[in-house]
């Protein structure tokens, strides 16, 4: 019984001749993890564990965020990369709706257009406000008994409702862990 062998030399990966597509392939794959937005991968935002002692006590995210987003928007606003959680300790509770975007200008394009919005529609909000937090553009504005804020931070649009006996707290507790 005979056995064939193969007498062929091993060849580096970048090696020259027949291997030079695979060597471009390589460059090209690099170049565009390069310059991918590293952005698009982020699992999730960073959600508070906690707010003021209020524990979390329900993650809605994906399709589903993004159809309530959209629904009480009463329009197509939600990114599909859509958090909302609650929080709750018994006496108080707030609300933490989080939208990704692909660029941190996108996020405050966003949070510019919403603020247009609430100065120029009639809506169930009152006392709409700017202001500045820890060098941050914050809106603030009041409804169904809870102080409603939202800003941009980095990739995130983040909208907070929570009970105004405790919003200001809220507020500063979030951004001292920004």
């Amino acid at each position: 019984m005979s056995r064939t062998v193969c007498n062929c030399k091993s060849r580096s990966f970048l090696s020259r001749g027949a291997d030079k597509p695979r060597g471009a392939a390589v460059i090209l794959l690099v170049l565009i993890i390069w310059g991918f937005p590293w952005s698009a991968l982020a699992d999730e935002p960073r959600l508070p564990e906690s707010i003021l002692g209020m524990e979390k006590k329900e993650v809605m995210k994906g399709k589903e965020a993004s159809k309530k987003v959209d629904r009480m928007h009463r329009g197509d606003v939600a990114t599909g990369m859509d958090y909302i959680v609650e929080y709750s300790d018994g006496d108080h509770s707030a609300t933490y709706y989080v939208s990704l975007y692909d660029e941190p200008e996108e996020a405050v394009k966003a949070r510019q257009e919403m603020a247009r919005k609430m100065e120029e529609t009639a809506h169930e909000f009152s006392h709409f406000m700017q202001r500045t937090v820890n060098e941050h553009t914050v809106y603030m504005a009041l409804a169904h008994d809870q102080a409603h804020y939202f800003f941009a931070q980095e990739l995130e649009l983040v909208w907070l409702a929570v009970d105004i006996s405790v919003a200001e707290d809220a507020l500063k507790e979030l951004f001292s862990t920004k």
